[in-house]
């Protein structure tokens, strides 16, 4: 007999929150990351666009899993190196 659709998100969240991560509604993390990008683009005054380059540059040179990793202050000072070659 299969699950109702109802019954699998539940145990998908249950597996999730048991493995020490948490759910959180999807509008939460894309204000998140806005405020992040928005943060970013005030301490270095790029803009959206350069922004978007710079990330790209950063994840090429270190790597998607470490450049992912990243805490903002750290970015933000890869961001300014790069603005200041």
């Amino acid at each position: 007999m299969s699950e109702e659709p109802k019954e699998k998100e539940d145990r998908l969240i249950s597996l999730v929150t048991q493995s020490g991560f948490q759910v959180v509604p999807l509008q939460t993390i894309i204000d998140a990351l806005a405020e992040m990008e928005r943060h970013l683009k005030e301490v270095t005054g790029i803009t959206q666009e350069e922004l978007e380059e710079y990330l790209e540059k950063i994840q090429n040179l270190l790597g998607e899993e470490i450049s992912m990793n990243l805490s903002l202050e750290e970015l933000a000072s890869w961001i300014q190196t790069f603005q200041s070659l």
